[in-house]
């Protein structure tokens, strides 16, 4: 099930009939897919190194072959 981009609302309705453990494994999966991070001090946000890439790559541009 793909929650990206839906309202509150949206996620409400497709939860709805979810299990706590299903929703427990959901949150489960979620919290633990981060991989390495990025932090530049101690005090700065740190953001997962997946993050990073597709913010570059959403700058890619393919070359025309």
């Amino acid at each position: 099930m793909n929650l990206r981009g839906r309202t509150r609302e949206q996620i409400e309705l497709l939860l709805a009939n979810e299990s706590r453990a299903e929703l427990l494994d959901r949150i489960f999966s979620l919290v633990t897919k981060f991989g390495d991070y990025f932090v530049r001090a101690e005090n700065s946000i740190a953001v997962p190194a997946s993050g990073v890439n597709a913010w570059r790559d959403s700058f890619r541009v393919p070359p025309k072959l």
